[in-house]
Protein backbone atom coordinates (compact mmCIF):
# COMPACT_ATOMS: atom_id res chain seq x y z
CA UNK A 1 0.00 0.00 0.00
CA UNK A 2 3.30 2.07 0.42
CA UNK A 3 1.75 3.45 3.38
CA UNK A 4 3.46 1.16 5.60
CA UNK A 5 0.20 -1.08 5.84
CA UNK A 6 -2.07 1.52 6.81
CA UNK A 7 -4.72 1.71 4.95
CA UNK A 8 -6.04 5.31 4.38
CA UNK A 9 -10.05 4.51 4.52
CA UNK A 10 -13.03 5.94 2.29
CA UNK A 11 -13.56 8.58 4.98
CA UNK A 12 -10.11 10.22 4.41
CA UNK A 13 -11.04 10.11 0.65
CA UNK A 14 -14.48 11.96 1.05
CA UNK A 15 -12.96 14.29 3.55
CA UNK A 16 -9.95 15.47 1.08
CA UNK A 17 -12.14 16.28 -1.76
CA UNK A 18 -14.07 18.59 0.43
CA UNK A 19 -12.22 21.93 -0.42
CA UNK A 20 -12.82 24.73 0.90
CA UNK A 21 -13.54 27.91 -1.61
CA UNK A 22 -13.67 31.18 -1.64
CA UNK A 23 -17.25 32.86 -1.73
CA UNK A 24 -18.18 34.66 -5.10
CA UNK A 25 -21.06 36.23 -6.45
CA UNK A 26 -22.51 36.38 -10.25
CA UNK A 27 -24.78 38.36 -11.91
CA UNK A 28 -26.41 35.11 -13.70
CA UNK A 29 -26.69 32.21 -11.67
CA UNK A 30 -29.06 29.15 -13.48
CA UNK A 31 -30.65 26.97 -11.11
CA UNK A 32 -31.66 23.90 -13.73
CA UNK A 33 -31.82 20.97 -10.96
CA UNK A 34 -32.80 17.34 -12.31
CA UNK A 35 -35.87 15.95 -11.20
CA UNK A 36 -34.46 13.41 -8.92
CA UNK A 37 -30.58 12.53 -8.48
CA UNK A 38 -28.28 10.63 -6.32
CA UNK A 39 -25.02 11.72 -5.38
CA UNK A 40 -22.18 10.67 -2.80
CA UNK A 41 -23.52 13.19 -0.37
CA UNK A 42 -27.73 11.83 -0.71
CA UNK A 43 -30.28 11.97 -2.74
CA UNK A 44 -32.47 15.47 -4.10
CA UNK A 45 -35.80 15.38 -5.54
CA UNK A 46 -37.30 19.06 -7.02
CA UNK A 47 -40.38 18.44 -4.79
CA UNK A 48 -39.11 18.07 -1.84
CA UNK A 49 -35.81 19.49 -1.07
CA UNK A 50 -35.79 22.49 -4.06
CA UNK A 51 -35.23 24.88 -0.56
CA UNK A 52 -32.28 23.30 -0.13
CA UNK A 53 -31.10 24.12 -3.86
CA UNK A 54 -32.84 27.62 -3.89
CA UNK A 55 -31.36 29.46 -1.01
CA UNK A 56 -27.28 28.64 -1.67
CA UNK A 57 -28.24 29.17 -5.21
CA UNK A 58 -29.69 32.92 -4.05
CA UNK A 59 -26.38 33.06 -2.08
CA UNK A 60 -24.66 33.47 -5.01
CA UNK A 61 -26.16 35.93 -6.71
CA UNK A 62 -24.42 39.85 -7.22
CA UNK A 63 -26.93 42.37 -5.98
CA UNK A 64 -28.85 43.39 -8.99
CA UNK A 65 -28.12 39.93 -10.87
CA UNK A 66 -30.42 37.31 -11.64
CA UNK A 67 -31.62 34.00 -10.12
CA UNK A 68 -33.17 31.71 -13.66
CA UNK A 69 -34.64 29.09 -12.08
CA UNK A 70 -36.25 26.44 -13.51
CA UNK A 71 -38.37 23.45 -12.42
CA UNK A 72 -39.57 20.26 -14.46
CA UNK A 73 -42.37 18.46 -12.21
CA UNK A 74 -45.56 18.91 -13.16
CA UNK A 75 -46.62 17.75 -9.72
CA UNK A 76 -45.34 21.05 -8.49
CA UNK A 77 -47.71 24.12 -8.61
CA UNK A 78 -46.14 27.58 -10.77
CA UNK A 79 -47.24 29.69 -8.06
CA UNK A 80 -46.04 27.84 -5.02
CA UNK A 81 -43.10 27.16 -6.93
CA UNK A 82 -42.04 31.01 -7.18
CA UNK A 83 -43.52 31.81 -3.69
CA UNK A 84 -40.83 29.53 -2.45
CA UNK A 85 -38.12 30.65 -4.47
CA UNK A 86 -38.56 34.22 -3.23
CA UNK A 87 -38.76 32.88 0.48
CA UNK A 88 -35.94 31.13 -0.43
CA UNK A 89 -34.34 34.21 -1.89
CA UNK A 90 -35.42 36.25 1.45
CA UNK A 91 -33.62 33.86 3.42
CA UNK A 92 -30.20 34.13 1.82
CA UNK A 93 -30.87 37.75 2.54
CA UNK A 94 -31.60 39.08 -0.56
CA UNK A 95 -34.75 41.14 -1.78
CA UNK A 96 -36.65 39.80 -4.83
CA UNK A 97 -36.71 42.88 -7.08
CA UNK A 98 -38.76 41.63 -9.83
CA UNK A 99 -39.53 38.25 -11.23
CA UNK A 100 -40.48 37.15 -14.95
CA UNK A 101 -41.82 34.14 -16.23
CA UNK A 102 -40.47 32.54 -18.75
CA UNK A 103 -43.58 30.46 -20.50
CA UNK A 104 -42.25 27.87 -23.16
CA UNK A 105 -42.45 28.32 -26.53
CA UNK A 106 -45.61 26.81 -27.94
CA UNK A 107 -44.40 24.62 -30.52
CA UNK A 108 -42.58 23.34 -27.35
CA UNK A 109 -42.50 19.57 -28.01
CA UNK A 110 -40.17 18.61 -25.52
CA UNK A 111 -42.95 19.94 -22.29
CA UNK A 112 -46.12 19.66 -23.69
CA UNK A 113 -49.29 21.11 -22.12
CA UNK A 114 -51.14 18.54 -20.29
CA UNK A 115 -55.06 18.46 -20.36
CA UNK A 116 -55.20 20.61 -17.47
CA UNK A 117 -53.42 23.35 -19.11
CA UNK A 118 -50.28 22.84 -17.45
CA UNK A 119 -46.99 22.10 -18.21
CA UNK A 120 -44.25 20.77 -16.24
CA UNK A 121 -41.54 23.17 -17.13
CA UNK A 122 -41.78 26.15 -14.90
CA UNK A 123 -38.65 28.90 -15.81
CA UNK A 124 -38.71 32.16 -13.69
CA UNK A 125 -36.22 34.82 -14.12
CA UNK A 126 -35.94 36.32 -9.94
CA UNK A 127 -33.64 39.47 -9.81
CA UNK A 128 -32.36 40.09 -6.92
CA UNK A 129 -31.49 42.90 -4.26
Amino acid sequence: RGAGGRGRGRGDEVQNKQKKITPESFDLVVLDPPTLTTTAYGSVDIINDYQSLAKPAALCVSPGGVLLATNHSSKVNLDDWLEMVERCAKKAGCTVSATEVISPGIDDDDYPTFEDGKRPLKVAAFTLE
